[in-house]
C-alpha cells in the first residue's frame, strides 16, 4: 500500500518484525544543510528555494559566489534561484 512506502511501520508484517526492537527518542529536531552539513539555527539560518528545498545561508551564500552572475543553483533541481527568491524559514 501507499502507506507502507511512506512508513514501513504501517505495514502490519514489518511492525510485528519490529514489535521486539528499541525506540529511539529524539529529544529534538536538528535541521542540517544538504550543502555543507551544517547545523542551521541562528548562525546559519535556513533559506527555502521557490522549490520547496531548504539549505542553510552558510550553503546558499557558498554556492552563489561560485555562479558568475550571483545566482543560486538548487543542487537537487538545478533551477536557478535570484537572492531574493530565497524565503526564510522560521520553524516552531
Amino acid at each position: 500500500s501507499n502507506a507502507a512506502l511512506e512508513d514501513p511501520l504501517r505495514d502490519p508484517h514489518v511492525a510485528e518484525l519490529a514489535s521486539s526492537l528499541p525506540t529511539a527518542k529524539a529529544g529534538g529536531t536538528r535541521l542540517v544543510c544538504r550543502i555543507t552539513g551544517t547545523l542551521m539555527s541562528g548562525d546559519n539560518l535556513p533559506l527555502a528555494c521557490p522549490s520547496g528545498h531548504v539549505y542553510g545561508a552558510m550553503g546558499v551564500n557558498a554556492v552563489s559566489e561560485r555562479t558568475v552572475d550571483g545566482c543560486f543553483v538548487d543542487p537537487i533541481t538545478s533551477a536557478k534561484y535570484h537572492m531574493n527568491d530565497m524565503r526564510r524559514v522560521y520553524i516552531m
